[in-house]
């Protein structure tokens, strides 16, 4: 081949990748606009009170929902991402996100505790130790017997379901002007908050959680006391604080162990707080508990934060309305990753059925680490 030839290929060639690349910028181009046009029809302003990335990504699901909701089969593969044998689909983030942030405003406790995620099994266990190893001083030559054996046991909590199941009327759905999808996923996102929300506080462990406000108490220290049995300090009246004010508290700090102490958090339902903001010195008619003075920052009860959670009994006769604690060590909340929407237009005619669901579990894994202030005699 002589030097005209090669350069004839060269060209040729040229010409061909050209023509590929104006091939690839059309189809790209084309790809651009289908997107536009999806984006104009499923998005709608996004609202400025709301943090940017969290409203974007309720649009994106609420979009993706809506078209899922119509029927689309190829938008429900497009928002899962991942099914399992026995049906229904794995909801994209988004929605996880949403029941999350609302899990922790209808519940700050499902914050505090120690989250566990089980991908595979019906159950998560977890080892416990109670105690500290025993030691001895012995001398150089001296035996060195075996030293008593600690007390090791392991905690099982299980995973039970919960779910919520809203219908819509195919009607609406078809002529809907406004985003029907986000209207479900927030009804969803709420429905399964409140239920888990009050599942760790007061669920009786059939079935569900068992809440932390449901074990039994004893006013036995922790050396002296049965493990699983949580610590209570009485306020010294039925039903009401004791004219003692705030001793019963600075009883339940001084209860806690030291190494439960650094990141300690008191937890009540705000008609308890606002008892306890009525307080008064007697001779100065002074309020004992001031609120913090800084924006966003949670009030302070002796150094440690204050917690609002109205999941927690009101103030009652031998009500448990007032809590101290690590809670990230004293309870877990197990989970299976993910809510699971099933669609149903076929059981109600004319109705189309939403299915979601959850695997959660929670248990008492530290009863050393909180204490309660029950309000009664003793």
């Amino acid at each position: 081949m002589d030097l005209s030839e090669i350069k004839s290929a060269i060209v040729a060639q040229g010409n061909q990748i050209a023509e590929w690349q104006k091939k690839q910028d059309a189809r790209f181009a084309e790809l651009e606009n289908e997107v536009d046009e999806v984006l104009k029809k499923a998005g709608r302003p996004a609202n400025p009170a709301a943090g940017g990335t969290q409203a974007g990504d309720q649009g994106k699901l609420a979009g993706a929902l809506r078209k899922a909701f119509q029927g689309d089969d190829a938008e429900i593969k497009a928002m899962s991402v991942g099914s399992d044998p026995d049906g229904g689909y794995l909801v994209v983030p988004q929605m996880d996100t949403v029941v999350r942030q609302l899990r922790e405003q209808v519940s700050p406790m499902s914050g505090l505790c120690r989250e566990i995620i089980v991908d595979r099994g019906d159950a998560a266990v977890l080892p416990f130790i109670r105690g500290t190893l025993a030691s001895a001083w012995v001398g150089e030559t001296d035996a060195r017997p075996d030293t008593d054996t600690l007390p090791v046991g392991e905690n099982r909590i299980p995973l039970n379901e919960h779910y919520t199941c809203p219908a819509v009327s195919q009607k609406l759905l078809d002529t809907a002007s406004y985003e029907v999808g986000s209207i479900i996923v927030e009804q969803i996102a709420h429905g399964l908050a409140v239920s888990e929300a009050a599942a760790i506080v007061t669920g009786n462990g059939v079935g569900k959680p068992r809440g932390i406000a449901t074990y039994a108490t004893a006013a036995t220290a922790d050396s002296a006391r049965a493990w699983g049995t949580i610590q209570h300090i009485a306020t010294g009246a039925s039903g009401a604080w004791h004219t003692t004010k705030f001793d019963p508290l600075c009883d339940a700090i001084a209860a806690l162990q030291p190494a439960y102490r650094q990141n300690a958090v008191w937890m009540m339902s705000r008609g308890t707080l606002a008892s306890l903001r009525k307080l008064k010195e007697a001779s100065t008619d002074r309020y004992l508990l001031e609120p913090s003075l800084q924006a966003g920052e949670p009030w302070r009860l002796m150094g440690f934060p204050v917690v609002i959670n109205d999941g927690t009994p009101a103030i009652a006769a031998d009500s448990l309305s007032v809590w101290l604690g690590d809670f990230k060590q004293a309870y877990a909340v197990v989970r299976q990753p993910g809510i699971k929407l099933l669609r149903d237009p076929y059981t109600a005619k004319g109705q189309v059925k939403f299915y979601a669901y959850a695997r959660v579990g929670g248990d008492l894994i530290n009863s050393e680490a909180i204490k309660a202030v029950k309000f009664a005699a003793a």
